[in-house]
């Protein structure tokens, strides 16, 4: 009889354990997933900026050949920077 409560016991607490495993699991499971959408949205974020990056380095160029053409020269670089912070 004390030892069918022994085993009783023990299984009581292997079921317990693996109940707290699940819900481990279960919240892992969840943290996983958000950690995915949060890298997703970084990703987006990343290509966003790379693009606006791109644009503005092309936008530059475009406005550095502008005052090359408008000059005749090419301008010091001082010019240049007068030139992009009105921009």
């Amino acid at each position: 009889m004390e030892e069918k409560i022994t085993l009783q016991e023990q299984l009581q607490a292997e079921v317990e354990l693996c109940a707290e495993a699940e819900e481990m699991r279960a919240r892992l499971a969840a943290r996983k997933q958000e950690l995915e959408e949060i890298l997703h949205d970084l990703e987006a974020r990343i290509e966003e900026e790379e693009e606006r990056s791109n644009n503005l380095t092309a936008e530059k160029k475009k406005l550095q050949l502008n005052i090359q053409v408008k000059f005749g020269a090419l301008p010091s670089l001082s010019l240049i920077e007068r030139a992009w912070e009105v921009i």
